[in-house]
Order: C-alpha cells, then structure tokens, then sequence
C-alpha cells in the first residue's frame, strides 16, 4: 500500500514565489570555475576532466580504462577535489593495505603485482571521469541532509538506471545505493544578474541628505538632518497644520 499526496495551493504558490525569486540568482561559493590543473595533474597534456574539473553539485561517473566498468558518485564540492579523494583512498589501499570503499577496492585489483608505491598521477591515469548531472546549488542546499536530498536521489536514478541497461558494469555497492544523504548544508554568498529599478535617485526633491559642515552639525550626539531646502522645493509648510489647530485658541477673549 502506497500513499501520495499533491501539494495544496499554499505549497504550489510559494513554490512559484521560490522559483520566480531565484531565477537569475547563482551562489558564488558554488559557481563553476575555468580549469586550473598544472602539468603534473593532466593526462597525456591535457585536462583529465575534459575541462569541466571545477564544477560542483554533480553526479558523475568514473570509467576505469583497464576493464570498462564504472562507478557512479556525487559532490557538493569541486570535481577535481572529490575525485582526488578517491585516488588517495585507492594508494592507500594499495600501499598500506587498509579497506576502504568500493571504488578503492576495484581500481586496487589492477595494481595487485606493483613493487613500489603508487602515486596519485599513476591512479588518475586509469580512471576516466565524466559529469552525468549538475543540479542548482541553492535548491540543493536546501534538501541536504534529508531523505529527499536531491542530489542524492539523482545519483540513485541514475545507478538504477546503468544498473538495468548493464547491470555487469556498475561497481557501486548496496550500502552506497540506500545510505543516508552525507551532506551539509551551509551559508553560502550569493550573487544576482538582475538589475533592480532605483526607487530614488540624487535629483529626487524627497530625499534626505546630511550636511556634515552645518555648524549645527558640530555635536556627533546631536546631529540633525537638513529638511528645509527639501521642502522648500516640495513647497510644504511642515507646521501648518500646527498653526491652523492653535488660531482659534490663541483669538479666545474671556471677559471677567
């Protein structure tokens, strides 16, 4: 027995409030970057990513070029960076012998009849990664943590997916395919491409401005603000209401 629920109203248009809000709005901390890999970080000259090493918020796939099967992962943080993380784990599995995760157990099984330790240029060698999704960062950030972590869901559609098609290739254990979501969210800068209209310009008359070189202005704790060139040009009279209310009082004649 199933159950589903369709939003309601409520939830439909602070949706479309959302979406209408964010549209030309992109993080900065997550924005995706132009490749900066030095020689000793490229492959045969050239980027091992294809250019695309610095971007976030992904589903990738790492090939092994030996065998041809495939391991499928996500990031919140740069490709290059996630991808470096795993080539550590496959020398240190290699080299000291400790267990780690899947990934480092396959791309290890080629390096069984190594006499000297493996670097991590000889790793990224054997492994060929391409980015398979990137979601928005900002609606991403705001499902870690969750079982409906969007990032986490994309992954498992697309290992489900490659699983069906192929299911000999895929190389992702169980634990990573029903495993709890292992990001975090955090405050992020933003940046907007929008250009807002200027309620008010310098040449607006309703605009107050501050006179720092009025002698009036000579106490910091009692600093007042010039109005009267303001409204002046308005043509407003600020007390005169004041002095319509107190007229007929100040003409009373009282006879004793």
């Amino acid at each position: 027995m199933s159950y589903h629920r369709f939003p309601n109203l409520g939830q439909a248009l602070q949706g479309d409030l959302t979406s209408k809000l964010i549209k030309n709005v992109r993080s900065e901390d997550y924005a995706d970057l132009e490749c900066n890999c030095n020689s000793t970080s490229k492959v045969n000259g050239s980027c091992a990513f294809g250019g695309e090493c610095r971007k976030s918020m992904v589903v990738y796939k790492a090939e092994c070029v030996d065998c041809g099967m495939c391991y499928l992962g996500n990031t919140q943080q740069k490709l290059k960076m996630r991808t470096r993380q795993h080539l550590g784990e496959v020398c240190k599995l290699v080299n000291t012998g400790k267990a780690s995760d899947s990934f480092a157990k396959h791309f290890a099984i080629h390096q069984k009849q190594r006499t000297s330790k493996l670097t991590i240029g000889e790793a990224r060698a054997k492994v060929k990664v391409s980015i398979l999704w990137q979601g928005n960062p900002i609606s991403c950030n705001k499902s870690f943590g969750k079982l409906n972590c969007s990032l986490c869901m994309k992954e498992r559609v697309l290992i489900l997916k490659h699983s069906r098609e192929n299911p000999n290739v895929i190389i992702n254990s169980n634990s990573e395919f029903y495993g709890a979501c292992r990001h975090k969210s955090r405050f992020h800068r933003y940046a907007t491409t929008t250009s807002f209209p200027v309620l008010m310009t310098d040449e607006s008359p309703e605009r107050v401005e501050y006179n720092h070189n009025s002698p009036r202005n000579t106490d910091t704790n009692n600093r007042t603000y010039v109005l009267e060139e303001q409204f002046a040009a308005m043509e407003i009279n600020p007390l005169a209401h004041i002095s319509e209310q107190r007229e007929p009082h100040e003409n009373i004649q009282v006879d004793v």
